[in-house]
């Protein structure tokens, strides 16, 4: 039997975006929509932001106008592929921008 703890190439990419929804936090996913193999995940990459830019905006609506997003939108041109450790630190940027500013509209500190 083979295992592995890094999990092995992606059949899929996601990319994961928050965003306020109401009076909620609000975890969207981006899902390529090729079909699930292993290997070419640049590819995968910019179906899935293709998805991302739909809803995001292109250029991004105010809600989503964060360092995090611009990233994103950055590397569809040209197209460069970071590797998927970059889509995690671009959404993370995002959630942290993103909780901020709630926290700023609630006259609350940051912890940024």
């Amino acid at each position: 039997m083979y295992s592995s703890r890094s999990g092995g190439p992606a059949k899929q990419v996601a990319i994961h975006l928050t965003e306020l929804h109401q009076a909620a936090i609000v975890t969207n996913h981006f899902v390529s929509q090729t079909p699930p193999q292993r290997g070419n995940d640049a590819a995968k990459y910019f179906d899935a932001l293709s998805h991302l830019m739909f809803h995001t905006g292109d250029p991004p609506k105010p809600e989503f106008d964060t360092q995090g997003v611009l990233e994103y939108h950055r590397s569809n041109s040209p197209r460069h592929y970071s590797g998927l450790g970059k889509l995690k630190q671009w959404s993370i940027m995002h959630h942290m921008e993103i909780i901020d500013r709630e926290l700023a509209v609630k006259g609350i500190s940051s912890f940024v």
